[in-house]
């Protein structure tokens, strides 16, 4: 038996250009539009929390460096 990979559903309402957009690329990597999302949020996710992980530690270096 299969087992569901994804299981946390979500809804989004988009502005038909944002859908056509998505369509279209999804379209031409021949993945599903869901499967781009996915890969998508993924990505900014990724960079997001990369981001903040970067700017954390650089605020921790300047304070550390001011403690001295």
């Amino acid at each position: 038996m299969r087992h569901a990979q994804f299981t946390k559903p979500l809804t989004v309402a988009l502005p038909p250009e944002v859908y056509d957009a998505l369509k279209q690329k999804s379209d031409a990597k021949r993945i599903s539009i869901a499967e781009l999302v996915r890969q998508l949020l993924g990505e900014t996710v990724l960079l997001s929390l990369y981001d903040d992980e970067s700017l954390r530690k650089s605020k921790q270096n300047r304070e550390e460096k001011r403690d001295e």
